[in-house]
């Protein structure tokens, strides 16, 4: 099971507060719970999610509650990539304006292509996702991109998307600085 460094554990409400405060001034108001290990999925045949994959997540969120539950895992990339991507289901059902979230349907099937060979999944599997799903894990792999300063952030993603994740990005500069305050300069500091 994961668990936060020694400095980030003698500070772990703190940096949950401020972390629930940073998102909620942003996302209005979200629950962030977490589980140990990854979360259980009771039934394997989950919207969204291809046939052939073992029914746990790194992360989930749940709409109709407002939640995001994440995985507390021994791999803080894949942590922090469930961050993003649970984080963007959140936005994309509640602050998205119509013209956005017609531009974000419109460019799914580039969105496809783009994250193929990126995730883990196989081709085939990346083609059976949903396309919440599809963009979702644009986001994620965007923002960890942008966050490694990979000079392919947003490769091959149409203007109007890299615009849209950029502002985003800006919500995750400021969770940055936030935890800079309180002496953590990277998320391998916390976990």
């Amino acid at each position: 099971a994961a668990r936060l460094t020694p400095a980030a554990a003698s500070r772990a409400s703190e940096i949950e507060n401020m972390l629930r405060a940073v998102v909620r001034s942003i996302a209005g108001n979200i629950d962030v719970e977490f589980n140990e290990g990854l979360i259980p999925l009771g039934n394997p045949n989950t919207k969204g999610y291809p046939s052939g994959l073992k029914p746990v997540a790194a992360g989930l969120y749940v709409p109709g509650k407002s939640l995001i539950r994440l995985a507390l895992t021994n791999n803080a990339d894949n942590m922090m990539g469930s961050a993003f991507h649970e984080s963007y289901h959140h936005i994309e059902d509640k602050l998205q304006t119509p013209q956005e979230r017609e531009l974000m349907k419109r460019e799914t099937e580039r969105l496809r292509q783009t994250i193929k060979g990126r995730t883990g999944l196989t081709d085939a599997q990346v083609d059976g996702l949903a396309g919440y799903e599809v963009r979702a894990i644009a986001f994620q792999t965007y923002a960890s991109d942008r966050l490694a300063n990979a000079k392919n952030a947003g490769g091959g993603m149409h203007i109007g998307v890299r615009r849209w994740f950029d502002r985003l990005m800006d919500l995750l500069a400021r969770i940055r600085n936030a935890l800079k305050g309180l002496g953590f300069n990277t998320y391998k500091d916390v976990f």
